[in-house]
């Protein structure tokens, strides 16, 4: 993301802009090792929970 993007007129930005398309997921019972570990490594604060291809939650550092 650019330094314009993050401190421009955010009214004339979309989400898709910015978006990361294709983020890291977790599935319901992945053990949250394995989240902390993504979240360290990727330098991710929030990862989508998805069951079939569907977000069912979202869990964020502060939760582990």
């Amino acid at each position: 993301m650019s330094e314009s993007k993050r401190v421009g007129d955010i009214g004339a930005v979309k989400v898709e802009e910015i978006m990361i398309s294709d983020p890291a997921t977790l599935g319901r019972n992945d053990a949250l090792d394995l989240a902390d570990d993504i979240m360290s490594l990727g330098r991710i604060r929030h990862l989508p929970v998805v069951e079939e291809g569907v977000v069912v939650g979202v869990i964020s550092q502060r939760d582990l």
